[in-house]
């Protein structure tokens, strides 16, 4: 699973009798949890200058409404491409949601997805 800007390209994947093993990018943003979390920590106003040049104001653990929008719209073209390529991701959690150094959303976590082709061709065969 590749060739995608939000999406984390997964090299390869093995698991034993305990794990399951990815190997894909180096995301140095952490996930979009922990990026709630260290705001958490912090205390008070946050103010942030949105695309029109106003000046907003949140609480430290919360996103700014800016923020959120591109997060939602990186997530959205993450998915899609998932779905076009015949990927079904089953474990989409803050968690699993990477952000790149320069803040971009990635789909990430692809132990709990399902192939829908292979899946579609199951559903056919069981008549």
């Amino acid at each position: 699973m590749s060739g995608h800007p939000n999406v984390v390209t997964l090299y390869d994947m093995c698991e034993t009798d305990e794990k399951i093993y990815m190997v894909m990018d180096y995301v140095p943003g952490g996930s979009l949890l922990a990026l709630r979390d260290d705001r958490h920590e912090s205390k008070g106003l946050i103010a942030h200058k949105n695309k029109e040049g106003k000046i907003t104001y949140a609480r430290a653990s919360e996103f700014t409404e800016d923020e959120a929008q591109q997060f939602c719209w990186d997530m959205c073209r993450g998915l899609v491409h998932c779905r076009n390529s015949g990927v079904s991701l089953c474990d989409v959690q803050p968690k699993n949601l990477l952000l790149d150094a320069r803040g971009v959303l990635l789909l990430s976590d692809f132990g709990l997805s399902a192939n829908v082709n292979q899946f579609k061709y199951d559903k056919e065969n069981e008549s």
